[in-house]
C-alpha cells in the first residue's frame, strides 16, 4: 500500500532517534536478582581457601569485565564441561573475589587503604582494567606525606609497577623525611626500601641525627629479625655529623637489643679514618640549594637567597651581564644551567648561563610575539608559552639542535598574564581573560597532554585574580598565591589545585597580601618573596615560608636586599665549595645573598 501524504508528513517531522536508557541502575538490579536466584547461572567460582564457598555467576557477565575469565571460559576444557562448572582461583582470596564479582554485577566497589594493597594485584591478575585504573586513580589522588610510603610500596611492586607514581611517592618521602619516619608505615618497611630511602643522596634532613634515630627505631621495632642488618644500615648514616651526646643516647637504646650495634654507633663515630672509607656525601651535606631572584621592577637587581637552618647571612655579587634581565624575564634551571627568555623590552631574546664556568651565551630566540613564559623541562627539552595574539603558542627548545619549534597552539584565545609550568608530564597554563566593563576577572586554567596532543579546560581558580604567583610542590599540588582583584583589592589568600582529583582547596592565608611576588619550592616548602601589598609603590623585602604539612606560614629571618615585584625565582643546587668562589668573582650587578655557614 502506498504511503499517504499524512504518513509522509509524519515521517518528515519525527526523526528516527535511538533510544538510550539514562539510568542503568535497574539493569544492574535485575542482574543481581538473577544471580541471587541462581537463574541462568552457568559457572561457580571459588577463592583460594580450602572449603571456600562457591559463588554462582554468569560466564558472559564475568567475561565482559575480565579478559582472564574470557580466556578461561573459552578454553576447550571449560567449553566441554556441563553447566555450573566450578572454577577455583588459587591466587585470590574469597573476600577479594566476592568484591570483584559484585563489581561486575553492580558497577560499584568501595576502595580504601584497607583493601587496595590486596585488591589491586588481584584485579591485575584477573585483567579487570577498570578496577586497576580506579585503584591507581585512588592512589594518585591521595598521595601526600601521610600516604607516600604506602603508595611507594604499592607502586614499586614488580607485579604491577607504576614507575612514575613510585618516583613521585619516593620524592615526597625524601623531601619530608623527618615527618614520614614518625609514621608506623616506616617501621614496617622492608630492608631494601629503608636502605633506598636513607641512602638517597638528596634526602632532606636538617640534622643527620634524624637518620640515625630512624635507623634505630626501625631496628628496635623487630630486633629479632633485623639485628643482623644493623651494620649494613649504618653505612648510610653520616655518624661524624651526629653529636657525641646523640650517639650515646642511641647506643643506650641499642644496648639491650644488640650490644655490638651499640658499640659500633659509638666507636665508628669516633674513628674518623675508618668512617671516611664508607662515607657517601649526601646532597644536603655537599650542596646548598640557593634561590635566585631575577628581574622585577628594578631590572638590574639579581639576588641569591640560601635558606638553610642557619640565619647568618653575607652579601656578594651575582653573575653578569644582566642587560637582558628585566621586568617579566622568564627563567628556568636545568642542573647547572639557567635559561633566560624575554621580558619587557627584550622580546624573545634567550640567554644560557653556565653556573660552573660562569659563562653567558646567546642562544636562538624564541619565535614569540610578546613576552613568553618558560614552563620547564620535560624529557630533555625546554618548553615555553606565548599567549599573545589571537591564539597562543607552545614552543619547545632542543639543546642538541639549539633550535625552537612550534609544539601546538593554545586552545583558548585572548589570554594574558599567563603562568605556565610542567607538572607530572603535563603542561599547565594559569591565565587571565579580562571581563571588561568593570566585570570580575575571568581566570582560565588549561592543561596540555603531550602524548595525546590534547587540551582540557580545568576548573578556574575559586578566587578570581591577576598578578598571582603559581608553584608546584613535591606532593603534586599546584599552589596559587596572592594577586589582586579587578578593583585592586590585594589578596593574601592561597588555593591549591590537585591534578589527581581535579579539585581546588583553600589553604592558610599568607600573613601579608602580595601582588606580583616571586615564588619557588625548596626543601619541601614554598618560598614567597617580595611583591607589594598596597596601592602605592610599597615593594616588599620580606619572605614568607609555607609548611605544606602544617598548613601554616612563617616569616623567614632573611630579606631581599631590595623590595621588588614581578620577578622570576629559580632554585640552583650549588656545591658548597663553589660558594666562596662565587663571592670572589668580579661581578658588576647587584648582590648575592649566601649563608655564611655554607662557605
Amino acid at each position: 500500500m502506498a504511503a499517504t501524504s499524512s504518513q509522509k508528513s509524519c515521517d518528515a517531522i519525527i526523526p528516527n532517534l535511538p533510544f538510550r536508557k539514562t539510568d542503568p541502575s535497574g539493569f544492574f538490579r535485575e542482574l543481581q536478582n538473577l544471580r541471587a536466584d541462581e537463574a541462568f547461572c552457568d559457572v561457580v567460582v571459588k577463592g583460594c581457601e580450602a572449603g571456600a564457598p562457591g559463588i554462582s555467576c554468569h560466564r558472559v557477565i564475568l567475561s565482559a569485565h575480565s579478559s582472564y575469565f574470557r580466556a578461561a571460559f573459552a578454553s576447550p576444557s571449560q567449553a566441554k564441561e556441563s553447566q555450573n562448572t566450578c572454577l577455583q582461583l588459587h591466587d585470590i582470596s574469597s573476600n577479594n573475589l566476592t568484591q570483584l564479582i559484585n563489581y561486575a554485577y553492580t558497577s560499584e566497589i568501595a576502595l580504601d587503604w584497607s583493601n587496595i594493597p590486596s585488591l589491586l594485584p588481584d584485579a591485575v591478575h584477573l585483567e579487570m582494567d577498570s578496577i586497576v585504573d580506579a585503584c591507581w586513580e585512588f592512589l594518585e589522588s591521595n598521595l601526600n606525606v601521610d600516604t607516600c610510603l604506602k603508595t611507594w610500596g604499592i607502586a614499586d611492586n614488580s607485579l604491577h609497577r607504576r614507575p612514575r607514581l613510585a618516583e613521585q611517592a619516593k620524592a615526597v618521602a625524601v623531601a619530608y623525611f623527618a615527618h614520614v619516619v614518625k609514621q608506623p608505615d616506616f617501621l614496617q618497611l622492608d630492608l631494601d626500601k629503608v636502605q633506598e630511602l636513607i641512602g638517597a643522596d638528596d634526602l632532606y634532613v636538617e640534622q643527620e641525627a634524624t637518620v640515625l634515630e630512624a635507623v634505630v627505631d626501625w631496628l628496635c621495632y623487630d630486633s629479632a629479625s633485623r639485628a643482623e642488618h644493623f651494620s649494613q644500615m649504618l653505612q648510610y648514616v653520616r655518624l661524624l655529623e651526629v653529636s657525641a651526646e646523640k650517639r650515646l643516647d642511641m647506643a643506650a637504646r641499642l644496648l639491650s637489643v644488640n650490644a655490638n650495634a651499640a658499640a659500633t654507633v659509638v666507636e665508628r663515630g669516633l674513628d674518623e679514618d675508618d668512617y671516611e672509607i664508607e662515607y657517601r656525601p649526601r646532597k644536603s651535606d655537599t650542596y646548598r640549594n640557593v634561590i635566585l631572584c631575577l628581574g622585577g621592577v628594578f631590572p638590574t637587581h639579581l639576588q641569591f637567597v640560601a635558606p638553610t637552618a642557619s640565619l647568618a647571612w653575607d652579601w656578594c655579587r651575582p653573575p653578569e651581564p644582566i642587560s637582558h634581565i628585566v621586568i617579566g624575564t622568564a627563567a628556568c634551571v636545568n642542573e647547572d644551567e639557567m635559561f633566560l627568555v624575554g621580558g619587557y623590552g627584550s622580546s624573545s631574546a634567550c640567554l644560557r648561563y653556565d653556573l660552573l664556568c660562569d659563562e653567558w651565551q646567546s642562544v636562538a630566540p624564541m619565535p614569540a610575539l610578546n613576552i613568553p613564559k618558560l614552563a620547564g623541562w620535560l624529557e630533555g627539552r625546554l618548553y615555553g608559552v606565548d599567549c599573545s595574539g589571537e591564539r597562543g603558542t607552545v614552543y619547545g627548545y632542543d639543546p642538541s639542535t639549539e633550535a625552537w619549534h612550534c609544539v601546538t597552539r593554545v586552545s583558548k584565545p585572548g589570554l594574558r598574564h599567563e603562568v605556565a609550568l610542567i607538572v607530572g608530564g603535563r603542561l599547565y597554563i594559569f591565565a587571565q581573560r579580562d571581563g571588561g566593563n568593570g566585570a570580575e576577572i575571568d581566570n582560565v586554567v588549561l592543561v596540555y597532554e603531550f602524548k595525546k596532543n590534547t587540551w582540557t579546560e580545568l576548573p578556574p581558580m575559586p578566587t578570581p585574580r591577576q598578578w598571582f604567583a603559581v608553584c608546584a610542590t613535591p606532593q603534586g599540588l599546584i599552589y596559587v598565591v596572592g594577586g589582586h582583584r579587578k578593583n585592586n583589592d590585594r589578596l593574601s589568600c592561597v588555593e591549591a589545585y590537585n591534578p589527581a582529583t581535579n579539585q581546588w582547596t583553600n589553604k592558610c592565608d599568607m600573613q601579608k597580601p602580595r601582588v606580583g611576588a616571586g615564588i619557588c619550592a625548596l626543601n619541601g616548602k614554598l618560598f614567597v618573596l617580595g611583591g607589594h601589598n598596597s596601592r602605592s609603590t610599597e615593594y616588599l623585602r620580606d619572605i614568607e615560608v609555607y609548611d605544606e604539612v602544617a598548613n601554616s606560614w612563617t616569616f623567614h629571618n632573611s630579606q631581599l636586599k631590595t623590595g621588588k615585584e614581578v620577578m622570576s625565582c629559580v632554585v640552583f643546587t650549588v656545591h658548597r665549595e663553589l660558594l666562596p668562589v662565587l663571592s670572589r668573582r668580579s661581578y658588576t650587578a647587584q648582590a648575592v645573598l649566601v649563608d655564611k655557614e655554607a662557605l
